[in-house]
């Protein structure tokens, strides 16, 4: 200890300050704590638990029991609780200041705790693999590539994971990413072992997973829909929620409803939605689709589409509401007063984007007694839908609708806001929460009872089927239907415990026609209509049809109102039956498919192919294996979620379009430099700059030199910050760009502000409004007046109101709301200093809006700090600190994975 911690003193002065050290440490805790003697220097173990001791033991028994090739039970649930205790490095976040020694043996611990953590997730990523969970073993393989971007196996598991799923393309941009990254490492070539996986995988060899099971016998009978028989188990739930509806008078009500995959979600809630209709309320579903979770308001778009089919919706519809529908839903038609479309980023234009969709939302249910509005499957919701929905769930007062949504609790991870909101719901009395478990012994025998053809297996049937299926009652329903469809009552139990065999089984005696209607289907991946799928499947209009009445009545396919008006779509029941038709369907028709998908989607009189659609084209395209096209789409759809601030989707798209080979990479990368920016991960988009400069022409050259100044100017790094401000406005002065040279001036005046150099700042920003004036540009005139407002500051407050107030009219004009987030926030600085606190506080309110709708993450942090400093000032101590915490969990999430950067936290003013 004396070695670590005092490792710049000698052994005599080092072993004194420790002996001084754990005198004052006893004589604080008492012996509670501390055990110490002549020799050694101990924790005593009293209450509390300690977290390295607990991964240790878990990672032992993940690894002594997770050896083999088949991973027990026991070994996949210890490595996945040791995987969710691993939070991050050993202390990371703490040093200690001039102790190599202690900062050596903590580097030691955290590799050695990273090496570990690796090894626990491969045991994780065989035992969901070998279970056929291939997302859970996706998820795993990434996190085990993070600890290590050249790890072979890790590349190689994602391969195999990804062509196992039908994703050969992904696979093998998987095998490119190895070849890049071990190339620019370590410069060499992958192991022949990974070489030939992707040889295997390109010529469509690669031998299937253990978990695929062998087709089953065809049977001749019809099954029974999974809706004929009663639903058990649930009268409590059902009871509940009908009495909820009944109380439903003038304000409204959120009913969530939480359980596993297969628990019965959706039919209970089905059930709850007849028992609406019956009483004379309108009903609007929407269902969430996974693979349209990166779709910014996708969701939402899927609402209106469902809501707004009824003409006499539109024909006495405000104006306004429709106008801002029309962001999502562009071929709406209504009364709109001839008025434009404003850009969200204007102030209040977000807010009343918000309160105009969930007002028409609320308004299409409206009739003499309560609608109710249903989102199936929200786990897989877009995340600027579920900000939508929390908007519209936080405002039900004086709104008689009933709102009701499923998701799967395995994955409500996913859904932390949205929770906040039923728990504030729940303590109003306006939410309720129905977790659904597992059926009992008793409810199996209710629906065995319910299906007499199956008495002749024996009397034993409902405990032997309560075991086989552990009480999940989508896999009652599947035995009971493979019981009633056997001939002879022979023995049902040669069937395995999953669903896979049944679902094969159901598939074998439908006609060739039904069959590719169903592939395409499940291809699509959502409910589609009969234009579509008919495109999708090559057949013609009268064999759609017949295929369709065939899978309908079969309950493959379920019937429901098409997003589309006036017309019916058509979709899986349950997501694992489309998901085991999708791999049942092979390669090469895949791709087929998914080419006739895109093409379908992308003609005119499909009526949305604009940029809220191109992301799903895209994704077909890719599917296709048609990169270049799915590239061009993919950025498409980025920038339209862009233009939304919908960044994370955004990230996504972008993201994707470069790894498929976008031409303009330059580009691409800029423009995800920019999104990493307004998140937070300052780290991230450096390094996506720096690449963007290698690609990008010399004309280009200082607006991405300017562009990195701004991150190192984010991260307080000022000599950095004034090397690319330097270099930036050396290209702008050369190519003629003044407009452009008065920004980076003005951005090297607030460098030097920063660091206390007066008169470097104030020769900057003279020079900088000059040539701003001279060039007569918006943007420039914003920010330089904004700068002169910052330096006016300590000379008057009035002064400084003047110039900001100019700022503040210049960014007005700018669709971009950058600008004038920092007019409005230093102009209320300013009134805090000349004391009027109300004005500060309305301005800082304003500019703490305009950004958290940008997403501008440590903007939004310094706000929200700021705004705890005037609460603070004028006794409003509960609201202060509510925004002085938020403001810390922001600040903790900037600046990417380098810790330690104090300026972080001290951004008050830009």
């Amino acid at each position: 200890l004396a070695n670590l911690l005092w490792s710049e003193y000698d052994d005599d002065r080092a072993r004194a300050a420790l002996r001084r050290t754990l005198s004052n440490l006893k004589s604080a805790l008492g012996d509670r704590w501390l055990s110490i003697d002549r020799a050694a220097v101990g924790l005593r173990r009293v209450d509390f638990r300690l977290d390295v001791e607990e991964f240790e033991e878990l990672r032992r028994i993940s690894l002594d029991d997770g050896s083999d090739a088949r991973v027990s039970d026991q070994a996949l649930a210890a490595a996945i609780e040791a995987i969710e205790l691993y939070r991050g490095d050993f202390m990371a976040g703490f040093y200690l200041r001039d102790s190599p020694n202690f900062e050596d043996w903590q580097l030691s611990q955290s590799e050695n705790r990273r090496a570990e953590l690796g090894s626990i997730l491969e045991v994780a990523v065989r035992a969901n693999a070998g279970r056929g969970r291939y997302d859970d073993a996706s998820r795993h393989a990434r996190a085990w590539l993070e600890l290590d971007s050249l790890n072979e196996p890790a590349h190689r598991w994602l391969m195999r994971l990804h062509a196992w799923r039908g994703e050969r393309s992904a696979a093998l941009q998987q095998y490119r990413r190895c070849v890049e990254v071990l190339d620019t490492e370590l410069g060499v070539a992958p192991l022949e072992e990974t070489t030939e996986l992707q040889r295997a995988i390109k010529e469509d060899r690669l031998p299937g997973s253990q978990h695929r099971a062998a087709p089953a016998s065809a049977s001749s009978e019809e099954p029974r829909s999974p809706s004929a028989l009663p639903m058990v188990g649930r009268a409590t739930e059902a009871q509940t929620l009908r009495d909820i509806y009944e109380r439903i008078e003038r304000n409204g009500h959120f009913v969530a409803i939480e359980g596993e995959a297969g628990v019965g979600k959706t039919r209970l809630a089905e059930s709850f939605l007849a028992f609406v209709r019956e009483r004379g309320g309108t009903v609007v579903t929407t269902r969430c689709y996974e693979d349209e979770r990166n779709l910014a308001y996708a969701v939402t778009a899927s609402a209106l589409r469902s809501a707004l089919t009824r003409p006499e919706i539109l024909s006495d519809v405000d104006a306004t509401w429709l106008l801002q529908a029309r962001r999502l839903v562009p071929e709406l038609e209504g009364p709109t007063n001839g008025a434009p479309l404003r850009p969200l980023s204007r102030s209040g234009e977000r807010v009343q984007f918000l309160e105009s969709i969930s007002r028409l939302l609320a308004w299409s249910l409206r009739g003499d007694v309560p609608g109710a509005l249903f989102f199936d499957d929200v786990q897989w919701a877009d995340a600027p839908s579920l900000e939508l929905l929390g908007y519209m769930l936080r405002r039900l007062e004086g709104s008689p609708i009933c709102i009701v949504m499923t998701w799967r609790a395995e994955e409500r991870t996913h859904l932390q806001r949205l929770l906040q909101v039923l728990s504030m719901t729940q303590r109003s009395g306006a939410g309720t929460l129905v977790e659904l478990g597992r059926l009992g012994r008793a409810d199996v025998a209710l629906l065995v009872d319910s299906v007499g053809s199956t008495a002749t297996v024996g009397d034993d049937i409902s405990d032997r089927l309560y075991e086989e299926t552990e009480g999940v009652p989508f896999f009652v329903v599947e035995y009971l239907e493979a019981m009633g469809r056997s001939r002879d009552g022979g023995e049902p139990w040669s069937l395995p415990p999953g669903a896979q065999r049944l679902f094969q089984e159901r598939l074998m005696s439908l006609s060739s026609a039904a069959r590719q209607l169903l592939a395409a289907s499940a291809i699509v991946g959502r409910s589609a209509g009969l234009d579509l799928l008919q495109n999708a499947s090559g057949r013609s209009e009268e064999e759609t049809v017949l295929a369709l009445e065939e899978l309908t009545a079969k309950g493959l396919l379920v019937e429901s109102l098409s997003s589309e008006a006036d017309q019916l779509a058509y979709g899986f029941g349950h997501e694992k039956m489309r998901a085991f038709v999708h791999d049942q369907t092979a390669l090469p028709r895949r791709r087929l498919l998914h080419k006739r998908v895109a093409r379908a989607l992308s003609r005119p009189r499909a009526r949305r192919t604009d940029g809220s659609t191109s992301g799903l084209i895209a994704h077909h395209l890719r599917a296709a294996g048609l990169d270049d096209e799915a590239a061009q789409l993919f950025v498409r759809a980025g920038e339209h979620a862009r233009d939304l601030y919908a960044n994370a989707e955004a990230l996504s798209h972008f993201e994707m379009a470069d790894s498929l080979g976008y031409p303009d990479a330059d580009q691409v990368r800029e423009a995800i430099g920019d999104i990493h920016t307004l998140m937070g991960d300052y780290g991230a988009a450096i390094e996506d700059y720096e690449l963007a400069a290698a690609r990008a022409p010399a004309g280009h050259m200082a607006v991405l030199e300017h562009k990195l100044g701004n991150v190192y100017l984010r991260r307080g790094d000022w000599e950095a910050a004034d090397s690319h401000f330097g270099a930036a406005l050396g290209g702008a002065e050369g190519s003629g760009g003044v407009a452009l040279a008065a920004r980076i001036l003005a951005d090297l005046s607030l460098s030097a502000h920063h660091q206390g150099d007066p008169e470097r700042s104030t020769t900057d920003a003279a020079r900088a409004l000059s040539l701003a004036e001279e060039a007569d540009d918006t943007l420039a005139l914003a920010q330089t007046h904004n700068l002169l407002g910052i330096l006016s500051g300590g000379r008057g407050a009035s002064g400084a109101i003047a110039h900001l107030e100019q700022s503040l009219e210049h960014a007005k004009h700018l669709a971009d709301p950058t600008a004038r987030i920092a007019a409005l926030n230093n102009l209320a600085l300013a009134h805090r200093r000349s004391g009027d606190l109300e004005s500060s506080m309305r301005l800082t309110r304003t500019s703490l809006e305009l950004c958290a709708s940008q997403g501008d993450l440590h903007r939004e942090a310094a706000l929200h700090n700021n705004l705890a400093d005037l609460l603070h000032e004028v006794g409003r101590e509960e609201e202060a600190m509510r925004h002085l915490k938020k403001a810390v969990a922001l600040f903790a999430e900037v600046g990417g994975e380098e810790p330690g950067q104090p300026e972080i936290w001290k951004l008050v003013e830009w």
